[in-house]
């Protein structure tokens, strides 16, 4: 399979690259406008949504690790 190809499995470690950074600007942004559109831009909004975003992630992660091992 070629770099390009759709049926490539995702990396096999955590990446940090520019395709993560530009999804996580869009969900930052996204959440600013929702919660608190008159303060786009300022950093105590961007910060809160970060955290919000961590905290997802963190609530999300255990049922995702459980059906990776369910399906083997």
């Amino acid at each position: 399979m070629t770099a390009s190809d759709p049926r490539r499995f995702p990396p096999p470690i955590a990446v940090v690259d520019d395709d993560s950074a530009a999804v996580l600007d869009d969900a930052v942004s996204s959440l600013v406008v929702l919660r608190s559109p008159m303060f786009s831009g300022d950093a105590l909004a961007e910060m809160h949504a970060l955290t919000s975003l961590a905290a997802q992630i963190h609530t999300r992660l255990p049922r995702v690790v459980a059906d990776a091992r369910d399906q083997g």
